[in-house]
Formats: C-alpha cells, structure tokens, sequence
C-alpha cells in the first residue's frame, strides 16, 4: 500500500480528498443551474426576458437531460465510471462557455440570446449526467457514517453554490458593475475547476495501489455486469425513494429559481435583498449533517420522510397566501427549504441499502431521468401560469400538489417496508448493517433466485448422471 500503509492520517487525508472530490460537481451544477435565476431581474432589464422565457431556459436545461442522465447510468454500470465521468464534464464545460457566448449575442442577430443561451444550456445540462455517476460512486466508496456524510455534504456543497449565485450575482451586477455576460463568464471558471477535480479522483484511483482497500471501499459485489433484465427486478421501494426525490427535488428547486422574481413580486424586497434571501434559504441543507447523524443512531427514516412531505405541502400553501406581507413568506419558504434539506440528503443515501452494486449507476440513472423529465415540465408552467394569471397563487398550489405525490410515495414507501422487509429502513445504522450482511434479499432479487436455483437443480441431475454406473454389452 506503499507510504499510506505507514500513516493513519494520510489515509483520513486521502479518504477526505476522495470525499472533496466527490462532492465538489454538486456545486458546480447547481450554480450552473441557477445562474439564470440569479440573473432574472438583470435579463429582464438588458435582454427583455420575462418570467416566460426565464421557464423557457430553465426548461431548454432539462430538454434532453432526462435521456443524458438515464443513458450515463447505464454507461457507468458498462464501462465504469471514470471514463464516464470525464466525458460528461467536458460537455458540460463547453455548455457554459456557450451560456456565457450566447449572452453577448447581437438581440437583432440571426442567432438571438435566447437560443444561443438555450443550446449552451442544453448541453450544460450533462452536469446532472456527472452527479449521476458522482452519486453511484459514493455508494461504492463509502459506507455507515461517511455514507450519510457525503451525501449530506453534496446537499450542502451544491446549496452553498445555489446560495452564492443568488447573493454575489446580483451584487456583481448591480454594485459593482459587471454585465451579465461578464457574470457568466465565472461560471465557465466554476466548472473549468470541477474538471479538474474529477480529472484528480480518475488519477488517484488508476495510479494509488490498493485505491479501494485504502479508503475503506464497499468490497466488489460477486453479483456479475449489470444487464438490461435486471431492470424488470427493481424493487417496489426503488420507485417509492425515486419518486419522493423526483417530487421534493424538482419542486424546491423551481421554487428556488423563481424565488428572487417572487419575493420582489409579492413583497417590498429588492433585488439584492430578494437573492439574499433565497441564498440563507438554501443555506439551511446545513441541518442535513446533524439530521443524518440522528438518523443513523435513532433510524425512522420512512416516518421522518412522511412529516417532511407533509412540512412541503404547508409551506407552498402558505407561500399562496395572497398579501401576506413580508415576514409570513419568509417563513414558510425556510420551512420548505428545512424539510427539502432532510429529505434530499437521507433519501438518496438509502439506495446503497436498495439497489445492488452492479445496479447503483442505473439506479441514479432512472432517478435523475425522473427528476430531469420533471424539470422539463415544470418550470414552463410555472412560469406560464404567472405569465397568464398574473400572481404567484397557482404556481404555489402547484407545488403543493408536487409534493401530495411525493407524500403519496413516502406512505407507500413505509408500507413496503414494513410488510416485505421487516422496517429495515427504519433501523439504527448498526442494526441496519447487521441486515445487510445476514439478508441477501438486498442484492438478490426473485429472479436471479430463480436461476440460481434453477442451475443447482440442473447441476444436481449433471452430477447424477456422471455418477452413475455405465452399463455395457
């Protein structure tokens, strides 16, 4: 194990590295994403877009990332990870410098703004692809505690970004005097650096012997490559999680990206003191550190996540409230955010105890395909229901309604649970692992059963009749 094996610390400093470099896409990808809110006010000013062409960028995001994310799974599962990873952060880099391009772009031109920034969005949107396959290798190279710890710090890396775009864009623009198209430049910066972070992790794990040992990582499962029948075995509970991230995720996310217009909309805010806002918001993906610590020592997760969806149903309602002033929303939108930042963290984290390992790519592959397909749809309506109504009410009843579905799943989740697998979820992180370890229902499904059974029988009659007598004449 070379210079490693002499030193405990360099092997926490290693294993911290590996766990930077993981986490350290979220937050390009989410300071990507809401460039284009934090920019809103700016571009409504120099480029004429309203809150429809706002959506209308946010959806060009989306178009076809729910194909990328779904494909990149399956292509991590097939031919690993590394090679994966670095083909998609190299379009999504190349997405941002055409963002930053297409912002510049002559109005009266033959390509315009709007489509200029919108194809370099689309391509930008290969982030959400990278995060699948950062997603599937935490899986693989952490567990217990450091599991729920670089998922909740992904959360929070990813927030912190979303909270610096929408605080130090505006002040960028509007104090010190950059132009949006300057604003976009620093994003080109923000993924040049994430590139070069996923090149290090590919580096250290190709060139340190024993890589996977030496970071304590989930020993290779003997349960062969991933193929495409497998997918006819994913487990109830796998759909249940998927959907409860798909409808939380996507609803807080649009909320975020519209929050700077509906503060300034609905309150006396400004600017500034509106992306302010939404950046403390985003900040509170802070508790999901601690959350994630009780939950392992305490376990309920399946019950935690029921009050959270039902804590997310409140708060759009609430923030429907019409003339409420400017403390009520407030509010209710750091209510949506606290329960948004247990859900995000716990629930994605308990797919290592769902899925098997040669399924984990493909997995967070079908979770992202759900959740990108959502953010297709949602941020059009979003912003044409305020287009055409001219207030924040039905969009808010919107999002509460997201979130009935995802408290839809969050029930059926506990059920499931309870009835096919004896609340292991529920379990104390201890306890949790001892399951894991004594039942093979969490990587064996009823298929692969069968024919594991099926070619014992098989070997037994192969085994009969090379041991019987052979008679002659």
């Amino acid at each position: 194990m070379g210079v490693f094996a002499h030193s405990s610390t360099l092997l926490t400093i290693l294993k911290w590295v590996v766990l930077l470099t993981h986490i350290n896409p979220f937050f390009a990808v989410f300071f990507g994403y809401d460039t284009i809110g934090s920019l809103s006010p700016f571009l409504a000013d120099s480029h004429g877009f309203d809150a429809q062409k706002i959506g209308f960028l946010y959806s060009a995001y989306s178009l076809l990332s729910p194909l990328f994310v779904l494909a990149t799974g399956i292509l991590a599962d097939k031919i690993g990870p590394n090679v994966t990873s670095m083909v998609m952060i190299s379009i999504m880099f190349l997405g941002s410098v055409l963002v930053a391009f297409g912002s510049s772009v002559d109005a009266d031109g033959f390509i315009t703004p709007l489509y200029a920034m919108s194809a370099g969005r689309l391509l930008a949107a290969f982030g959400e692809a990278l995060l699948i396959v950062e997603m599937a290798l935490m899986c693989v190279n952490f567990t217990g505690t450091w599991l729920n710890l670089v998922f909740a710090l992904s959360n929070v890396w990813g927030q912190v970004g979303s909270a610096i775009v929408f605080f130090a864009y505006p002040l960028l623009v509007d104090r010190v005097g950059f132009t949006a198209t300057e604003a976009f430049y620093l994003y080109c910066g923000v993924t040049g650096f994430t590139f070069l972070s996923c090149l290090l992790y590919v580096l250290m794990s190709q060139l340190i012997p024993n890589f996977r040992e030496l970071i304590g990582a989930n020993p290779k499962q003997q349960d062969g490559a991933m193929k495409f029948k497998d997918l006819l075995d994913l487990p109830p509970i796998f759909w249940c999680v998927s959907t409860i991230n798909c409808m939380s995720t996507c609803s807080a996310f649009v909320s975020f990206s519209f929050g700077p217009l509906y503060f300034t909309e609905t309150t006396d805010y400004s600017d500034v003191q509106a992306g302010l806002i939404v950046s403390v918001v985003n900040l509170t993906v802070l508790v999901a550190i601690p959350t994630g610590w009780v939950l392992d020592a305490f376990g309920q997760r399946t019950k935690v996540w029921i009050v959270c969806n039902v804590l997310m149903v409140i708060s759009f309602l609430g923030l429907a409230i019409p003339n409420a002033g400017n403390v009520i929303p407030v509010m209710f939108y750091g209510l949506m955010g606290l329960a948004f930042a247990v859900l995000n963290s716990s629930v994605n984290a308990c797919l290592s105890y769902v899925l098997k390992q040669s399924l984990l790519g493909t997995g967070f592959g079908i979770l992202g395909m759900m959740f990108c397909t959502s953010l297709l749809i949602f941020p059009a309506v979003i912003g044409s229901l305020r287009h055409s109504t001219g207030n924040w009410i039905s969009s808010m009843i919107i999002f509460a309604l997201i979130n009935v579905i995802g408290l839809a799943a969050s029930v059926a989740l506990a059920y499931f649970d309870r009835t096919r697998d004896n609340n292991r979820l529920d379990l104390p992180l201890s306890q949790l692992n001892e399951y894991q370890l004594t039942h093979s229902t969490t990587t064996t499904t009823p298929t692969t059963t069968l024919k594991n059974d099926q070619q014992t029988e098989k070997h037994t009659l192969l085994s009969t009749t090379h041991n019987t007598p052979q008679h002659t004449t």
